[in-house]
């Protein structure tokens, strides 16, 4: 029997006390050896609410066998995480109404921390990428050179941390850390994250979680962040951002400041790509990015965004850029030099990733670099640079051309080219006796001092490849157009008008290609009857 009002109001009633659906779910707390279980009117190991006002809540318990009750003041940060104070479980002989019980909180009394499990990842507050320096404590020597870095993944749920390691500062050591973002909110001019640690050995939940209490300063480029990270999976005093188990002094990576854009000569074309199609590249609207798709050990395999930083050097026909790049988790800076090699072909070489822009083209990260042909497909069909009827002989002891030839071994080939026309024709008897006729579209060439290099497409798979030449040997390639080791000999069997009287009539029904050889027999019938 209830032995008054407030004990027949507060104990026998029964209770009218419930938890809001958000709150419901599944948490981890330090200390506790398993999850603590939020439900509509209980928390596991503390007990069923049977009273509550605002944000205050009293649950029954049990505490040696037998009933206890406490006062909980829980406040909801994010819908990923619960923070509360609370009393001690009290007997029912030690208070009368439901409110002492709450106003014997101590009001230092410890802040603890619940965390959704499984929660979902949320956008990161801070968006990279950071140079920054910790220190370990808040009053250990900081970790300043070289400086470690920090950035937001693709998704911007992630951060991935790489510290460094310095020579002079005790417990530093060259690490990475990829942290899922599942909660922050702001208290005054303070803010807080929670992340939790994906590597590993972290898969110990009270190594997983971690709580950041931040401060920022600035604006874009010039902001600057102060940083700390609590020592276990608590937010549990975490006061200032220049005390915890770790401290940062961060500062956002800008650019020079200048408008970072692309020559016209690479950006007007949206699409390149590799000869031998293991490189991809589409220069983006605004003229300052690029998306790089690559499918062998020629830099990283994959797609990644490759955003204009810095231009160190430009001239007419080339530029060198230090890029900021970005795929998934993994960021840095890379140097390349693009040169402009025909209206439609570029040469592109990459360095090395960097952490830190102002060494990306250093010796350091562009060492050595290798050189990529890329080609543009939207550039309309040129006249081709050969000009009338070829022989084509292999060399002896050389590889055969056979992805130009379309045989495995032959005799000789006769070439047609030219003449007005972009295309050029390769027939050839195979050793097996049966005839190999192929057709390419004269895409692009350039010419050095004595030597030709010709970017062919082929008509009906578009493959494409590079014939370089001189007047007397000649070589094909699908990944380069290097004359060395030469393949082939080439010798004039005939002039223009031969190879004109050659072309196939659907070539020839082709109105220019028509009007051209007109003009070309008319001059030649002109000039035979001025002799006679």
């Amino acid at each position: 029997m209830c032995l008054n009002y407030y004990f027949l109001r507060f104990f026998c009633s029964g209770s009218q006390c419930s938890f809001p659906s958000a709150w419901h779910g599944s948490y981890f707390h330090l200390g506790y050896s398993s999850s603590l279980l939020v439900t509509n009117q209980s928390i596991t190991e503390k007990g069923e609410c049977i009273w509550n006002s605002g944000s205050q809540y009293v649950l029954q318990g049990m505490d040696g066998g037998e009933k206890c009750w406490r006062c909980l003041s829980i406040y909801r940060k994010h819908q990923n995480v619960l923070q509360y104070k609370e009393s001690d479980c009290e007997y029912k002989s030690q208070f009368v109404y439901p409110e002492e019980l709450c106003m014997r909180i101590p009001g230092d009394g410890s802040m603890f921390s619940m965390f959704r499990k499984d929660a979902a990842a949320t956008q990161c507050p801070l968006k990279g990428p950071f140079m920054f320096s910790y220190a370990k404590g808040g009053t250990g020597r900081p970790c300043s050179y070289p400086k470690s870095y920090m950035d937001t993944c693709k998704d911007h749920n992630r951060l991935q941390l790489h510290y460094q390691a310095c020579t002079d500062v005790q417990g530093s050591e060259s690490t990475s850390e990829q942290l899922k973002c599942i909660a922050n909110w702001n208290e005054g001019s303070k803010s807080y994250f929670v992340g939790e640690l994906e590597h590993e050995h972290r898969r110990n939940e009270e190594r997983r979680y971690r709580c950041f209490v931040y401060e920022q300063h600035g604006k874009a480029g010039n902001r600057t962040v102060r940083m700390a990270q609590s020592s276990s999976a608590t937010c549990e005093g975490l006061w200032s951002p220049a005390e915890g188990y770790r401290v940062f002094d961060m500062e956002r990576v800008g650019g020079s400041g200048e408008r970072c854009l692309f020559p016209s000569w690479f950006s007007r074309h949206h699409s390149w790509s590799a000869l031998d199609g293991t490189l991809n590249l589409h220069v983006n609207s605004g003229e300052k990015s690029f998306k790089l798709q690559t499918f062998q050990n020629y830099l990283e395999p994959g797609e990644s965004q490759f955003t204009c930083q810095d231009i160190i050097k430009q001239d007419r026909d080339t530029v060198k850029v230090v890029h900021y790049v970005k795929s998934d988790c993994d960021s840095g800076y890379v140097c390349a030099i693009i040169s402009k090699v025909a209206d439609n072909v570029i040469s592109v070489q990459f360095g090395e990733k960097s952490r830190n822009p102002s060494e990306a083209c250093t010796d350091l990260y562009f060492f050595n670099p290798r050189s990529k042909l890329l080609v543009s497909r939207t550039h309309s069909a040129g006249v081709c640079p050969l000009n009338g009827r070829y022989s084509l002989e292999s060399l002896e002891g050389a590889d055969t051309p056979h992805l130009f030839t379309r045989c495995s071994s032959s005799d000789t080939s006769i070439i047609t080219a030219g003449c007005g026309s972009p295309f050029l024709r390769v027939e050839t008897k195979c050793s097996q006796s049966n005839l190999s006729n192929v057709e390419y579209r004269c895409h692009a060439h350039w010419t050095e001092p004595g030597l030709t290099r010709l970017i062919l497409s082929d008509t009906n798979t578009e493959r494409m490849l590079c014939l370089s030449y001189t007047e007397r040997q000649g070589r094909v390639s699908i990944s380069s157009c290097s004359l060395e080791p030469a393949q082939m000999v080439l010798q004039e069997t005939g002039p223009c008008l031969q190879a004109l009287s050659s072309v196939s009539s659907s070539n020839l029904l082709n109105p220019n290609l028509t009007l051209a050889f007109f003009l070309y027999i008319s001059s030649f019938i002109f000039f035979k009857c001025m002799v006679i």
